[in-house]
């Protein structure tokens, strides 16, 4: 009777569980993430690219050649754009890298023009990338075309230390207060002092001074310019004008560092 009692308690109660137990198990097994997949085909994706180019090393480069050379590494991480990833972080770089593959394939144009600027941002962005998957997540191509991945890793770094100085220049110009100091016969002048509290030795800093009414319509564009101020050191910049404004808006044109 107790027999019966506990193999009906089995029957009922515990077996159910054994069922629940091996179905979550189940479910874990097929919880799989891309991560590293994406990584490795990243890199068979530029080997296949670099294979095509230098299957047309010395030929001229056409729109057909520079799409098969972006198409090759499409054709291997595009997938990835609705992969799951466990590092969501590397999943948002994945998809960065896969669309900007495709904006420049839409920007093929870009590359023949004489002014490709777009492309070379595209181009720029990719290295930053390609930088970080190197750096940050172990990519790794072929001792064949390994020191076409240092190039762009190198200017990966060049492009993103580049970037960090213009924005710290950027937020500098931003502290720059005018005030008038002159007024004569409808001339004015203007002037505000420069604290140089970046880290850089300023050559050259090129400003476009916008000057503004109330309703925010530009009236006239001055300029005016920044020489030699090192780490730490002030410098006065000014500029004249004879329109009336209410406002004004400085922009960084270009800038020389020593």
């Amino acid at each position: 009777m107790n027999k019966k009692y506990f193999v009906l308690v089995f029957l009922v109660f515990l077996l159910p569980l054994f069922f629940l137990t091996g179905c979550s198990s189940s479910n874990e097994k097929k919880a799989t993430y891309s991560d590293n997949e994406f990584i490795m085909d990243l890199a068979k994706g530029l080997e296949a690219r670099w294979d095509i180019s230098d299957k047309n090393e010395g030929k001229d480069d056409t729109v057909q050649v520079m799409k098969d050379y972006i198409q090759a590494e499409l054709s291997q991480i595009e997938k990835y754009t609705s992969a799951t990833f466990k590092d969501s972080v590397l999943q948002e770089k994945a998809i960065k890298y896969i669309n900007l593959l495709k904006s420049s394939k839409e920007n093929i144009n870009n590359y023949f023009a004489s002014d490709n600027e777009k492309w070379k941002e595209i181009f720029d962005q990719r290295a930053i990338l390609l930088m970080d998957f190197v750096d940050n997540y172990k990519l790794k191509v072929n001792s064949k075309h390994q020191s076409k991945l240092d190039l762009l890793v190198s200017n990966g770094k060049t492009v993103a230390e580049n970037a960090s100085k213009e924005t710290e220049l950027k937020k500098l110009i931003k502290t720059l207060k005018f005030k008038k100091t002159k007024d004569e016969y409808g001339f004015q002048t203007y002037e505000a002092v420069l604290e140089n509290t970046t880290p850089y030795n300023i050559k050259n800093l090129f400003l476009d001074i916008s000057l503004l009414d109330k309703n925010g319509v530009i009236v006239s564009t001055e300029y005016a310019t920044v020489e030699n101020v090192s780490t730490g050191k002030k410098a006065r910049v000014k500029f004249d004008t004879t329109d009336k404004f209410d406002k004004y808006e400085v922009v960084l044109s270009s800038y020389d560092l020593n």
